[in-house]
This record gives structure tokens, sequence and C-alpha cells, in this order.
């Protein structure tokens, strides 16, 4: 894939150069954060130090005080509470923290995970069910909810009372719940609208704790959770995301939970939010693709670091599993794509019945990073055609769904991600109004991949005190991405190799003729006849940390790389 590279304006050198001065810092770091918006001390010691004292207060949320309220009326009366979850990283982490916090306070508390392949996604009728059968009279929806007006009516003729902690938006209207906790509902004025599901799960236990006047310091011990969710379900890390995260992180470092740390990745030096979302995550969804999403709840709830590798191990098979169910349907649908000539269209939906429903998004994401256009991935469960869209960055693929929504039984999800379900019969011309929508809406811009370049950098630039700035810079995502940097005119020392099992990365190391640094490039390997073709060539890198027997250097991690000035 050609990627376009963009050059974020800089500002004026004399207000980099002002700016440095002011934090003793390098330029090229002053200049990051005046292009994103830290232009002062104040605001740049802010960011550079995520405070938990600067967390919102809960009660500003719509629906929490009554939300508190109904929960704290169960524990008094001693019943059983539901604690009901999607079956992802996220929703199974917000009914991980949920379930541990209450089970302090209340024995019958009951996680509950819809089973993927029989109940589907969010509320489930079997799930009301099963909440009657335990004598449950509340049920907190953690990640889901925000539609389920028939789930909710069911359970409502119960007599069960229904939370609702979603993130997800909103239909045009709310289900009849007890109480909705989603700073996305109309009329909510909570300041932070972006918290995943596990983050808004934790603004409930925060505000039970707020109430009983516990200290808040004793929250950060559900932080590693929070963490793990923001980093699979792909929320921006800032405001309050970038609070939870970086003390997540913390969290995990000196002290995580037993289920985490038996996931926890084998290396020297921080941990990233980028471990958490490849390395923690892939697991624990590997068990609802799979298996069942109580699995991972299980393992997350473990008292032991025993029971916890127990659980582990077992996630860890389910996800070799997944991998190769993934790399199989992965080439049947680029198989189908190529026999459908489809080079002129601005999306791709593509459909077998007997695709696993687990991976359908996995496979989605990955095509959508291929073709880079919206991306819908369709398999038949129990009579009905269903799957996952993944859109290219920045459209909003969820509107393009909502132009189709009278064709769809149902659908839900972001701007960047939704899932649906429809009629087989319907299936045809779901495909094509999906198509005419996007045509009509895509911006031409979005079609083509870039890449945003923070700054260029001589190899002279590079040194520890720069990765030491960029280390403050941490926790990176999506809404504070770890910065790129651009070489030009560099040469490949003759060192350039293909590396790993299927010798699909490229390790290299590049020279200006009179400074050299090491590099690599994963899953790059088709870049090596460029690299080492002995003529300049223009990079674009993150700087990063390599630890290997002892020693640590620092290294460039390629995203590209194109012959000298075709940028």
């Amino acid at each position: 894939m050609k990627y376009e590279w963009i050059q974020e304006p800089a500002p004026a050198e004399e207000a980099i150069r002002k700016f440095a001065d002011e934090l003793r810092a390098p330029d090229v770091v002053a200049r990051i954060l005046i292009q994103r918006g830290f232009d002062t001390k104040e605001k740049a010691r802010a960011y550079l130090k995520p405070l938990w004292e600067n967390t919102h207060s809960p009660l500003e949320m719509r629906g929490m005080s009554v939300a508190i309220e109904r929960i704290e009326q169960a524990l008094a009366n001693g019943e059983a509470i539901m604690v009901f979850g999607d079956y992802d990283a996220d929703g199974t982490t917000s009914v991980a923290l949920v379930s541990t916090y209450l089970q302090k306070y209340h024995p019958e508390i009951y996680p509950y995970i819809p089973d993927r392949h029989d109940e589907g996604y969010g509320l489930s009728i079997a799930g009301m069910q099963r909440a009657d059968e335990l004598g449950c009279k509340l049920v907190i929806a953690l990640d889901c909810g925000i539609k389920g007006h028939r789930e909710i009516e069911w359970a409502q003729s119960r007599g069960i009372d229904v939370i609702v902690c979603d993130h997800h938006l909103p239909g045009t209207t709310l289900p009849p719940a007890y109480a909705i906790l989603n700073p996305k509902q109309p009329d909510c004025t909570y300041p932070y609208k972006e918290l995943c599901g596990c983050g808004i799960g934790f603004k409930l236990i925060q505000g039970l704790h707020e109430t009983a006047g516990r200290p808040l310091e004793e929250l950060q011990e559900y932080t590693d959770l929070v963490a793990v969710a923001i980093s699979a379900d792909l929320v921006p890390i800032d405001g309050e995301n970038r609070i939870l995260a970086f003390h997540g992180l913390k969290r995990l470092m000196e002290a995580p939970r037993p289920g985490l740390r038996a996931c926890l990745p084998q290396k020297e030096g921080a941990l990233s939010i980028g471990d958490l979302a490849f390395q923690i995550a892939p697991r624990i969804n590997a068990a609802g693709r799979l298996q069942h999403g109580i699995q991972a709840v299980q393992m997350l709830m473990s008292e032991t670091l025993d029971e916890g590798e127990e659980w582990g191990r077992r996630i860890s098979e389910n996800n070799e599993t997944r991998k190769g169910v993934e790399r199989e349907i992965t080439q049947q649908a680029l198989t189908l794509i190529e026999s459908a000539q489809w080079e002129n269209r601005k999306t791709t939906v593509v459909f077998h019945p007997s695709w696993h429903k687990g991976v359908v998004g996995i496979v989605a994401s990955k095509l959508q990073a291929h073709y880079y256009r919206p991306t819908v991935v369709l398999t038949e469960s129990k009579g009905l055609i269903t799957g996952s869209v993944r859109s290219v960055k920045g459209f909003d693929v969820h509107a393009a769904i909502e132009a189709c929504e009278d064709l769809l039984e149902q659908f839900g999800g972001h701007a960047s991600a939704a899932g649906l379900s429809l009629r087989p019969e319907r299936l045809d011309e779901f495909t094509n109004r999906f198509e005419n929508v996007v045509a009509q809406t895509l911006d031409a811009d979005l079609e083509i991949p870039r890449i945003r370049v923070d700054a260029e950098l001589s190899l002279a630039d590079i040194s520890w005190d720069l990765k030491r700035w960029l280390d403050w810079m941490e926790p990176f995502g999506m809404g504070n991405p770890q910065p790129i940097f651009a070489l030009r005119g560099v040469r490949d020392t003759g060192s350039a190799r293909l590396v790993g099992q299927d010798q699909a990365h490229l390790k290299f190391a590049l020279t200006d003729g009179q400074r050299q640094i090491a590099g690599i490039g994963f899953h790059l390997g088709d870049k090596m006849s460029l690299i080492s073709g002995g003529q300049g060539v223009d990079v674009c890198f993150r700087l990063v940390e390599n630890h290997f027997r002892g020693q640590r250097n620092l290294e460039i991690q390629l995203v590209d790389v194109q012959t000298a000035d075709s940028n």
C-alpha cells in the first residue's frame, strides 16, 4: 500500500525555542507539545503527569445518583444482583471489575456473559431469564443495553430493574431502564464523553465508593482492568481515559491481579498500551470468540496466581486456535474479493455462511487495512446473516449503517466500528445500499491512507534525552498517538536482512555518513529491496528502546520507507 506522508504544520521557530527553554526540553518535544495543544507550561505539566485527583465526579453523569441509590438498596436488602456484560475485552473486564467490587460487600453477585453464538451481542432474553431463575431483582448491564428495549421490557415484566452502563451511541429512543449511565445520551452533562464500557463501570463503583465515604485511592486496584479495556476498545487516550490508562499501567507493573499477571508479556522496561492491545486483549477476546466469555471473567477474577495461570493457559490455547481460524478465513475472503474484481468499489462486503462468527471482526480489520475502504464481513448464525463493520480513518461508518437501518434486524457500535444482523434475502440490497451510501458520503481525501509525521529529525537529534521526554508522553494510543518522525536521504549500511519465523520482518541499520542507528520493520519484509538497494531513502519511524542480553539501545521502528524525496 502506498502511503502519503503529511507533515504536521510547524509552529514558529521562535515559539518552539522559547517553549523548549521554559520546559528545559529538546526543541522537537516543545514542537510536538505545541502542535498537540499543550502550549503552556501548565498544560504541558498536566499532560505529562496525569493526576489521579483530576478524574471527574461520577455524580455529574446523568442517572448516576439514581443508580447508586438502587444498588445501595439492593445491598441493604440482600438482593441478588446479576452483573451482565458483553463477551469482548471491554465487556468482560467491566463484569470482572464491578463483580469483584460488589462481592466485597455482598455475596450474591452473579457475573453473566452471553454466549456469542446462541445469544448474540448485547442484552439477551436468555440472560434475563437466568436472572429471573436466580432470583435477581437487579441487573447491571455493562458495555451494552443502550438499545436493549425488548430485553429490558421483558425484565420489567418479571419485576427486575435494569441499570444500563453503556458507551455506544444511543438510538432515537432510550430503553426503559431504571437508570442509564452513558455520557453520550441526551442531556448528560458529564464533561468527558469517550469512556469505554469498563470506564463507565469504574465510574459507577467510584460513585458507590465516594457516597459511602471511602477513600478514592482504594479504587486504584481496579485501574488495571480499565487500562486493558481502553487498549482493546480503541477509545481516545486523552482526558479522563489518559488518567485511568496511566494509573492502570502503573498498577499492572507494580501489583497486577493474578489473572492479568498470567497474561503479561515477558519484557524489560515499562508496559505500554500497545502491549495490552496486542498481548492481553486478544487473549481475553479469544475466550468469547471460540469458547465462552465467562472464562475471561473467571480468569480476571482469579484470587490466586495458580488459578489465574490455569485460566490463562486455557485462554492462550484458545487464542492460538483463533489465529489459525482467522488466517484461513482472511485468505478465503481475499480470494472472494479478487475473483469479484471490485477494484472500483468504495466498500468491501463479503459473506460466507460457514465463517466463524467469533473472528469476523478481526478479518474485517485485516481486509480494511489491505484495501483501505469501509469493510463488512458477514457469516450466518441462527437463520440470520450477522457480522462486523470496520471503517477508514475519519469516516463515520455507524452513520452509513444507520442509513440502511430499514434493511437490518439489529445494529450498533461506533463511528469506526459496528456490528449488524439482517435477513438473508436482504443481503444483496444491503450490499448495494451500503456501497451507494458510502460512495455519496465518503470524502475523496479519506480514501488515501496517510501517515502524519510529527517532525523531521537528523540522526544527531536522536538521543536518550529525547526518548526520556517521549516516555513522559505515554500512554500512547488513539487521541494521543506515539510521535512519528522522518529521516531523509539515509542509506542502509549493508546489514538489511529478513528475520522472523516466516521472514516477514525487516532488520537493518541506517546511516547519514557520520552516524548510524539500527531499526526493525515489523511485517515490512516486502520493503527489503527498496531499503537495501543502495540508493538514498526517506523513512518514517517511531523511536523505541530495545533490550537485548542486558543491553539497552535506541532503535527506530519503521512505519514506512520510500525513495528519497518521493514525499
